[in-house]
């Protein structure tokens, strides 16, 4: 009976009925583009290309999925929709940078596509079936084609890999040339997932680095403010007082990946983020692999955020004095050497100019 009430007071909500109005005035129109996202920090891996496809004359709408209303000032999204309408919206593509969406819960979309908000594989850190509803998946570079041509033949699956960009990477390399770069400074941004870097041994890590004279940036997986609150509580009671450290937010802030001399991370998609756009080196901690798909062996490809570690840094045991160590050596080096050739080998591009014009022909606006 509790649900049924909160389903019937949803229906009858203000916000329900403000998306049937949105839905009925200007979402049913199948040569719509959609950019559907779920949080509104996911707008920075989309905004280069929705503003692609603007330039080239598209109709690009950007809807934020939530079953509350929310005010958007900033003009980046058009409404908020409530989850009940989405099945109803009609499109030429939407595109999203959610995992586990399926087409067929589109209806009167003509193709979904997956824009990726990581340059790290697909096939380990996601859960198993992540990807195989959509139609199309953009590929940031080779391991990702390769990677949904192999989930293709395992699942028998006809996802279309689209080879294009990592559109996030466009966002920052705008913003790089704002700030300065802190060599003295060192960016500690672990990913979620068992035994990871924040949780194993961050506190004496933490404390060796403060204890060198170094600047130290805490840069959470978003999960763990939602999910580990009391960590970072715990952090900040210990080195709070410290003006020498501070904590970011990793959907709010991006500061620290502009300036951060050095970066300590174990398998977060940050890594590459941070070694391609600032051609700097990465300490990588050897903690447990980030494993969401326990039957990512089957695919039969080493996934990129393992093998590509001593190629854009180098990997050590999870010794905080070790890990020291390493930052030292790094600290006063200004470039890693061929970074660049090395972003070029892994990634397609930077600018997202030829994924709009793909996106422009699979929407049937461009011959």
């Amino acid at each position: 009976m509790i649900r049924v009430a909160h389903a019937i007071k949803s229906v009858l909500s203000i916000h329900f009925l403000k998306s049937v109005s949105q839905v009925l005035t200007y979402l049913l129109s199948e040569k719509n583009i959609i950019f559907l996202v779920y949080s509104p920090g996911d707008i920075e891996f989309l905004s280069p290309l929705s503003r692609k496809l603007k330039e080239r004359g598209a109709n690009v709408k950007t809807l934020l999925v939530s079953s509350k209303y929310k005010a958007v000032s900033d003009g980046s999204i058009d409404t908020v929709l409530h989850p009940y309408m989405v099945k109803y919206l009609k499109a030429a593509v939407l595109l999203s940078t959610s995992t586990g969406l399926d087409s067929k819960s589109f209806p009167l979309v003509k193709a979904v596509v997956h824009v990726p908000h990581s340059i790290v594989s697909f096939h380990m850190i996601y859960p198993e079936r992540a990807f195989l509803g959509f139609d199309y998946v953009v590929c940031v570079g080779p391991h990702h084609t390769e990677e949904i041509e192999k989930l293709n033949k395992l699942y028998k699956t006809d996802i279309q890999p689209l080879d294009g960009c990592y559109p996030k990477m466009e966002t920052l390399e705008q913003k790089v040339l704002q700030h300065n770069s802190k060599l003295n400074e060192v960016l500690i941004a672990p990913s979620w997932g068992e035994g990871n870097l924040l949780e194993s041994s961050s506190k004496e890590l933490i404390g060796a680095l403060l204890k060198k004279g170094y600047e130290v940036t805490v840069r959470p997986h978003p999960h763990f403010f939602i999910h580990r609150q009391e960590i970072i509580e715990d952090l900040n009671g210990l080195f709070g007082g410290n003006d020498r450290f501070r904590i970011e937010e990793s959907r709010g802030e991006n500061r620290s990946i502009f300036t951060a001399g050095v970066l300590v991370s174990d398998y977060s998609g940050i890594a590459f983020e941070f070694a391609f756009l600032r051609n700097r080196p990465v300490v990588f901690v050897d903690v447990p692999k980030k494993v969401f798909n326990p039957n990512y062996e089957k695919v039969g490809l080493e996934p990129i955020e393992i093998y590509a570690r001593e190629e854009i840094g180098v990997v050590v045991r999870n010794d905080p004095d070790e890990i020291a160590k390493a930052v030292t050596a790094f600290a006063d080096q200004e470039y890693w050497p061929d970074m660049l050739q090395k972003r070029d080998r892994f990634l397609y591009n930077i600018d997202c100019e030829e994924l709009a014009e793909k996106v422009l022909r699979i929407a049937g606006l461009k011959g």
